[in-house]
C-alpha cells in the first residue's frame, strides 16, 4: 500500500500519486466537514456498484498514521473518482467546495503538464543519441550482411562446381566398388538444392527493418 504524507490545511489538498494529480479520502472529509469513516462509506458504496475497471484506476487503499501511532485505512482518490464521490455532496457550500478542488485538480494538472514540457528538450536529446547509434548499427549490419553475402555466393560456386564436376561419378565408383549405399551421399550434390541466398537475405532484411522500425519510433518519441 501506498503512505500519504497528510498535513491540514484550508485549501483543498491535491498532489502526484503515482505520476497522477489526486487527493484522499482523509483530505476530502476534513475539508467537506465530513467524518472520515462516512466517506470511506460513500467511496465503498461507489465501489460496489461501479465497473471494477473504473474503480481500481480511481480509488486505491491506502493507510495513514492518526496522532496516536495508529495505521488506519484511508483511499487516495483520482479526478474521476472524486468527482463521482463529490455528486453525492449537496447544498450551497458543498458545491463551492466542489469548485475549489477542481480548481486544485486544474491547478496541478497544469503544473504537470509544464513540467512534462521542460522536460521535454532533454528527452529530445536522448532520442537524438539513441537515433545516432541505430544509424551506426545500421551501417555496421549492412557491412556484415554484404561480407555475408559474398561469403554465401562463395561456398555455394564450390558446392555447385563439386555437384558439377567429376567427383560425383567417382564417389560412385568407389562405393559401388566397396558396395556401399551411394543415395545418402550422393543425393545433396545432385539433387535441387533450396535457394540459400534468398533464406540469407531474408533474415539480413528482416534485421534491417526491425533496426529503422526501432529508429522510427525514437524519431516520432522525439517529436
Amino acid at each position: 500500500m501506498s503512505q500519504a504524507l497528510l498535513l491540514s490545511s484550508p485549501s483543498p489538498s491535491v498532489s502526484l500519486h503515482d505520476g497522477r494529480p489526486a487527493t484522499t479520502s482523509l483530505d476530502v472529509s476534513k475539508f467537506f466537514r465530513k467524518r472520515h469513516d462516512a466517506v470511506l462509506r460513500d467511496i465503498r458504496n461507489i465501489i460496489a456498484n461501479c465497473p471494477e475497471e473504473f474503480t481500481a484506476h480511481n480509488f486505491v487503499v491506502s493507510n495513514y498514521m492518526d496522532n496516536t501511532g495508529r495505521s488506519l485505512a484511508m483511499y487516495i482518490i483520482f479526478r474521476d473518482g472524486f468527482t463521482l464521490l463529490a455528486m453525492g455532496y449537496t447544498g450551497p457550500e458543498a458545491m463551492r467546495f466542489k469548485l475549489a478542488y477542481i480548481e486544485a485538480f486544474n491547478r496541478m494538472e497544469a503544473e504537470l503538464a509544464r513540467r512534462n514540457r521542460s522536460a521535454l528538450p532533454a528527452r529530445a536529446g536522448l532520442y537524438r543519441d539513441r537515433i545516432k547509434a541505430l544509424d551506426r548499427l545500421e551501417a555496421e549490419w549492412l557491412d556484415f550482411a554484404s561480407e555475408s553475402r559474398q561469403r554465401a555466393r562463395k561456398l555455394e560456386r564450390e558446392l555447385q562446381a563439386i555437384g558439377e564436376g567429376t567427383f560425383p561419378e567417382l564417389l560412385q565408383r568407389g562405393c559401388t566398388k566397396r558396395n556401399i549405399v551411394i543415395d545418402s551421399l550422393i543425393q545433396p550434390l545432385t539433387a535441387p538444392r533450396y535457394n540459400a541466398m534468398n533464406l540469407l537475405n531474408d533474415a539480413l532484411e528482416e534485421m534491417r527493418y526491425a533496426i529503422r522500425a526501432v529508429k522510427a519510433a525514437n524519431r516520432l518519441m522525439m517529436g
